[in-house]
Parts: C-alpha cells; structure tokens; sequence
C-alpha cells in the first residue's frame, strides 16, 4: 500500500492546502489501499535504480504550482510495509515537510526523532493515525536538506509502549540525485518503486539460497 499522498492530510504551514488537495484526489483512500501490483513487465525487467530514493513531482491544482514528495520505504521481504520517510515540497516555498509514516503501537507523546548521522535530530509530532499507521510531521528548511545531500543514512527513531526506542534506518545513497532531480510522475514513480523491490525480494531470495547451501555443506562435513 502507498501512504505517500495520503500522507497529505497532515497539515503543515505553507503546504497545508496543497497537501490536501493532493490527498483528496488520491483514487484510493488509505484504509482502502491494497498492496501494490507488480510493476508492467519492462519496468520489473529494468535494472533498479542505485538510489532507494524515489521522487513524485504532482500539479497542486489550487496554486498551479509543482508539488513533489521524495520519499523512502522500508518493506520487509514479503512486501510489508515497515516504514516510510517523506520530503513534500511545493514549488517556491523556502520551508518543507519531512513525514515519517510508521506502524501503529508507537507512544504518541515523545513524537519521533529524525537524525542524519551524529547531526542534531528533527523532533517530528504525530498528528494522524490510520487503523494501521501513524505520520509524524515537522517543518523544514533547505540546511536539513543539505544534511541529508552530505550524509551516509538517517535515521527515524520513536519509542514502542514499553519506552524502548524503535530504530527505522534509511540509506542516503544517490539522495542528492534523485532530490535534485526532476521527479516523476505517479505512475512512473510506482513503477520505480516496483522495481525497486523486486530487485530487494530477489536478493534476499538469494541470500536465504546460499545461507541453506552453506548450512548443507556443514552438515555434509560434520558427517
């Protein structure tokens, strides 16, 4: 499932109107959501990007202007969705809005954590949960940015019902390129993220091949 123009619903000052307008005309609404479909064959067959990072660039219909989400998931090997961490930026706004999405089962008051490595942290409130997730959101400027171009990962902590801190690390490799860059549409940019995970079921298909063989040879010398 997508939660990357839902996530519009959160309200956040100077991207508040268009993010909404964006979330209201998602075709499907989040509690609706089904898991995302295979990509079209040459897309799936396409060698995946080096970046996990994937921009969406969208019309705010009220502003004209351009609106773009680069964004991150994190999934497990069977496609379920773990985390996701978002950039939405409209065109000629100095400020942005980082929105981390994650599962439900989070305490809610301590909000969440953004650091990009040893960097001070952005301190992200939780303003919405879904039956199955929760956005933090916190506003941001082009220096966070610029921390994110220059760093190796960042990382989304928030703490479970015990108080024990939840660890969500995203890779920074090829950030500034894709940020950079001029984004893609909805489609493309599912395609993208498609690929990408496609390529992630693979290797660790891979992996779980050669950990048996190797388990397999042990047995085989210990005999």
């Amino acid at each position: 499932m997508s939660h990357r123009w839902n996530s519009g619903l959160v309200r956040v000052p100077h991207l508040a109107a268009a993010a909404l307008i964006m979330a209201l005309s998602a075709p499907v609404a989040f509690a609706q959501d089904a898991p995302a479909a295979k990509a079209p064959a040459a897309a799936a067959n396409a060698a995946p990007p080096a970046s996990p990072w994937v921009k969406e660039c969208g019309q705010d219909p009220q502003s004209k202007k351009k609106l773009c989400i680069t964004s991150q998931e994190l999934r497990a090997e069977t496609n379920q969705f773990i985390a996701s961490l978002q950039i939405r930026q409209l065109e000629g706004e100095p400020k942005m809005a980082l929105t981390a999405v994650v599962l439900t089962g989070q305490l809610i008051q301590p909000g969440l954590r953004v650091q990009v490595d040893q960097n001070k942290p952005a301190e992200l409130k939780y303003v919405v949960c879904e039956p199955s997730v929760c956005y933090a959101q916190a506003e941001i400027d082009a220096a966070f940015v610029a921390s994110m171009k220059k760093g190796g990962k960042v990382t989304a902590i928030s703490l479970n019902p015990q108080g024990k801190p939840m660890v969500f690390p995203f890779s920074l490799a090829g950030f500034t390129k894709v940020v950079d860059g001029e984004g893609l549409d909805r489609a493309a940019g599912k395609a993208r993220r498609d690929a990408l995970q496609d390529q992630l079921q693979k290797n660790a298909e891979e992996n779980r091949k050669k950990l048996i063989e190797q388990q397999n040879k042990e047995r085989g010398s210990a005999n």
